[in-house]
């Protein structure tokens, strides 16, 4: 997820957008692993202990060249950023200039604690504070992380 739609808000509204060179929230959150999410698709900085098969997994899939997206899928993908818009606009006109600043800094805080390399890293801090643990989606029902990812794992059977 990109801060830039956030901060062009913020400074419309007068907030100093000074820490925007701080972390930021991966572009595909929650992310599953160290690489996934933190990396750009065109970055070819992962490790040489990955071989082709396993770095070509954590790139996500381009789309087809003759099929455009459907724009309920464009609404969904910009929720989450519209939602923190939204709230930071609000944020600043009940309690003045400083609220968005401080939400910002506490999810840059929390989305910089990760586990290990290697490691799964759940982000659960930064859920709690962005409400997204009070939401019931389809990663929680069907148990998984990314359920368009797994198309594969489904079709391949035991």
């Amino acid at each position: 997820m990109d801060y830039s739609a956030a901060l062009a808000s913020s400074s419309s509204s007068g907030v100093d957008s000074s820490s925007s060179h701080l972390v930021g929230l991966p572009h595909d959150f929650p992310n599953t692993s160290l690489y996934d999410g933190m990396l750009p698709p065109q970055s070819s900085h992962l490790p040489s202990s990955f071989s082709s098969s396993s770095s070509s997994s954590l790139l996500p899939r381009p789309p087809c060249a003759g099929i455009s997206r459907h724009p309920l899928e464009l609404q969904q993908s910009n929720y989450l950023r519209s939602r923190e818009r939204m709230e930071f606009r609000r944020a600043a006109s009940l309690y003045g200039l400083h609220a968005p600043l401080r939400l910002k800094m506490e999810r840059e805080l929390t989305a910089m604690t990760q586990r290990l390399p290697g490691l799964p890293s759940s982000l659960w801090g930064l859920q709690t504070l962005m409400r997204l643990d009070e939401e019931i989606s389809v990663e929680d029902y069907l148990n998984v992380d990314h359920p368009e990812g797994n198309e594969e794992e489904r079709t391949a059977g035991p």
